[in-house]
């Protein structure tokens, strides 16, 4: 984990706007249970690319890890209404946000 930590920072330090850099690191945090970090890098994914349901339903998992259902509830919701769900299969749909129905 430390070598890939190192591998986010570097880039992010290169870059700090990159948005994919802030959501990968985010999930591999999250993966790692580092959940008040990882929540950090996944939101300002979001600040950086609003319309991304990935960062989305990425924050929302981490949240609900949280205890914090309610808000990942609404960012599910709102992950279901952009334009990349709308384009997906129903079967992507389910997979990508499980428990929401596709709008």
């Amino acid at each position: 984990p430390e070598e890939s930590l190192r591998y986010f920072r570097e880039s992010l330090r290169v870059k700090p706007d990159n948005f994919m850099t802030h959501l990968n690191m985010g999930s591999a945090l999250a993966e790692w249970g580092r959940l008040d970090e990882a929540a950090s890098h996944l939101r300002t994914a979001l600040q950086l690319n609003p319309g991304s349901a990935r960062v989305r339903s990425a924050l929302a998992r981490v949240l609900e890890r949280q205890g914090r259902a309610g808000e990942a509830a609404r960012l599910l919701r709102e992950a279901a209404g952009t334009d990349l769900d709308r384009r997906m299969s129903p079967e992507q749909f389910r997979q990508w946000h499980p428990g929401i129905k596709k709008p």
